[in-house]
């Protein structure tokens, strides 16, 4: 039996977890993982002295990591990194050239910073188009395109009539709190049930709820009314999914293709109405199975639309559920990146 290590973060091992598991039982394989040391767990001295390597203490770290890869890597057919953090490139040093080695990029690689160590990949996979050209112009190496497929469908979630008439769960970035104002002030106006939750403030301690609390309040008051500063896990958020009409997507500012998140509502039968996303690469159309805007004030014209529009809004959350299930799962996802192993 094929046995495959995966190399990730423990943020990315939350998210993916469940489908590589899935398709390790649906393939006859065995896939187990490789989690990268987490400082956040730390306490704040810890904390500090692995982010500015203080008395060598990340080194040490990434010592003891590679130690114990070099004393389990003869027992894995094909190793699979998630993204390329410096973590990662020490690991790498550890596996030898005829050691299959393949790495997925789940975010842009515009954000490399050097690329020394990707030559020892066999394969180079990204979930963003316009990294193919970027990787080839600015680097000469190859990058094959993959979407990032979803597993939602896999959790145990209660299939309800929605509580939400709009749901959207993020990290805040400018672009984001813009189109979240005009959504939130809409919701407000017209008796709407928003449900928006995310990291909207540092929370780590009393005082930054308290101070982050207030700022925020103070430049987003009608949608401080709507935000709930809180993580979610996968599996709550599919939930949330399943209990929306209507599910949003805004990408941060440097992505561009159709990202995960939108797979994750649709395969769960709920309106997606996302602003402008890169289709290329993707067999996805707007209007056909989930609907795009172009800027917030259409976005909320749209929403508007469809929740006054139930026939319409459902029509199109089945036809995007049916084509995610069968081209876009996170099985599909795994079984190109290993079909040659």
């Amino acid at each position: 039996m094929k046995k495959i290590l995966v190399i990730l973060s423990k943020y990315h091992l939350k998210l993916y977890r469940n489908g590589f598991l899935n398709y390790a039982k649906e393939q006859g394989v065995i896939i187990e993982f490789f989690e990268l040391h987490d400082c956040d767990d730390d306490n704040i001295l810890y904390r500090k002295a692995y982010k500015k390597n203080i008395l060598g203490y990340r080194d040490n770290i990434n010592a003891k990591q590679s130690r114990y890869l070099e004393t389990v890597r003869k027992e894995y057919d094909s190793f699979l990194f998630i993204n390329f953090p410096e973590e990662s490139k020490e690991l790498l040093r550890v596996l030898s050239e005829n050691e299959d080695k393949n790495i997925l990029f789940v975010d842009t690689m515009r954000d490399l910073k050097e690329i020394q160590g990707l030559e020892k990949f066999r394969n180079i996979y990204s979930f963003e188009y316009n990294d193919i050209k970027y990787a080839k112009q600015k680097w000469g190496i190859t990058v094959n395109y993959t979407p990032i497929g979803t597993s939602y469908h896999l959790y145990n979630v209660i299939n309800r009539e929605p509580q939400y008439d709009i749901s959207f769960v993020c990290l805040a970035s400018e672009k984001r709190l813009a189109y979240l104002d005009k959504i939130a002030d809409y919701c407000y106006k017209n008796n709407r049930i928003l449900f928006c939750a995310g990291h909207f403030w540092h929370n780590g301690n009393f005082l930054q709820r308290l101070i982050g609390a207030f700022k925020f309040r103070r430049k987003h008051p009608i949608l401080y009314k709507y935000v709930k500063n809180e993580y979610l896990t996968p599996e709550q958020l599919a939930q949330v999914y399943i209990d929306s009409k209507i599910c949003l997507n805004i990408n941060i500012e440097k992505h561009h293709s159709f990202n995960t998140r939108n797979f994750d509502i649709m395969v769960l039968g709920r309106l997606l109405i996302t602003d402008e996303e890169d289709l290329k690469g993707i067999d996805i159309n707007n209007n056909e199975d989930f609907i795009m805007s172009n800027n917030a004030d259409y976005m909320v014209k749209l929403i508007d639309y469809y929740l006054k529009n139930e026939k319409s809004r459902i029509m199109l959350a089945e036809e995007g559920e049916r084509k995610t299930k069968i081209k876009y799962t996170f099985f599909n996802t795994i079984q190109l990146i290993l079909k040659d192993i």
